[in-house]
């Protein structure tokens, strides 16, 4: 029996079906998460809104996963890029591929987003691509978020890389 406490009185008491389970944490969003692995591979989590999860019939909880790169240049960064694919390598048939770009510092604060969640899609040879024919991409620096629904936190991503083509200097 596990007692886990997220503010002074809220004291919640869940039983998990493993005595054993570890117990790592989160503070997305500034909200204390609790995460159980079982050494079945089974995962839980407590949160401040879900203080009760159901741990007792050992249901396992999809965690997403998020992947984001800081910002690249990608080799020449007064340059702006345009871009026509990117690829994803990743097992995950449904992740999730978003795109910012900033040129100025303004827009490092409140980066343009190009796209939002795109599912990349399989090339004629197999690959997974996310095809940006016809996204404006003209600016200097790039952001790449991915995002895994899973819950599979190893080797979701196993790498990614992007066709390249210089537009011009400032």
């Amino acid at each position: 029996m596990a007692s886990v406490g997220f503010g002074l009185e809220d004291w919640d008491t869940s039983e998990f079906g493993s005595p054993d389970a570890g117990t790592p944490f989160d503070f997305s969003d500034a909200t204390p998460t609790l995460i159980f692995a079982t050494p079945t591979g089974m995962l839980f989590k407590l949160d401040s809104s879900e203080p009760l999860q159901d741990g007792k019939d050992q249901a396992p909880v999809a965690i997403p996963v998020t992947v984001r790169t800081p910002w690249l240049h990608f080799g020449d960064p007064s340059g702006r890029k345009d871009f026509n694919e990117w690829e994803v390598m990743s097992p995950d048939p449904d992740i999730k591929y978003s795109l910012e770009a900033a040129s100025n510092s303004d827009e490092f604060a409140q980066p343009l987003l190009l796209v939002t969640d795109r599912t990349p899609v399989l090339s004629p040879f197999g690959d997974r691509k996310v095809y940006l024919a016809g996204t404006k991409t003209n600016d200097r620096f790039y952001r790449i978020t991915f995002e895994s629904l899973t819950g599979q936190t190893r080797g979701f991503l196993d790498g990614y890389s992007a066709e390249v083509i210089p537009e011009h200097k400032l």
